[in-house]
This record gives C-alpha cells, sequence and structure tokens, in this order.
C-alpha cells in the first residue's frame, strides 16, 4: 500500500472509531476500527523498514500511543454509555 493510500486508510479507520464513540457509544466497534488502524500501523512500519532502512516512520509509537488513548477513552465512555443504556431500559 502507497504512503498516501495507506495515510488515507488510517484517516478512514479513525474517523469511524470517533463517529461509532460520538454517535452510536458503541466502544466495541471503535475497538474493532483502531485495532485495524494498529495493523494497518504495523504493516506500514514493516513496509518501510523493509524497502527504505533510512527512512524512519513511528508508527509503532503512534500505536502504543493509540492504545493508550483507546483505554482512556474506555474508562471515560463507560458511565456515559450505562447511563444511556439506563434511559433506554426506563424508556421502554
Amino acid at each position: 500500500m502507497q504512503n498516501a493510500e495507506n495515510q488515507d486508510f488510517l484517516n478512514f479507520l479513525e474517523s469511524e472509531a470517533v463517529r461509532h464513540l460520538v454517535n452510536d457509544f458503541n466502544v466495541e466497534l471503535a475497538q474493532n476500527y483502531l485495532v485495524d488502524m494498529a495493523i494497518c500501523a504495523l504493516e506500514s512500519d514493516h513496509f518501510v523498514h523493509k524497502s527504505n532502512r533510512h527512512q524512519r516512520s513511528e508508527p509503532l509509537h503512534e500505536l502504543k500511543v493509540l492504545l493508550d488513548l483507546l483505554v482512556e477513552i474506555q474508562e471515560e465512555v463507560r458511565p456515559l454509555v450505562e447511563q444511556v443504556s439506563e434511559k433506554r431500559l426506563k424508556r421502554a
């Protein structure tokens, strides 16, 4: 995958993860998109190192930041999801 295509794909995955968190409070689906981003970042890192040893990207660092962010998001979003679920149950 070329760099521009790879970045476009990462941007798409990130926007989908955010969309599912904000609109749907769907943490699991957002996690899936972030896992896909992690895989894509790892593949990109492998490709860059294999094709050009002098060019160094930082997807592994970005992956760690994303995973740390995911943990923070989970902790912050979980109470909101529970509140929304309780309100939906009360309405039903």
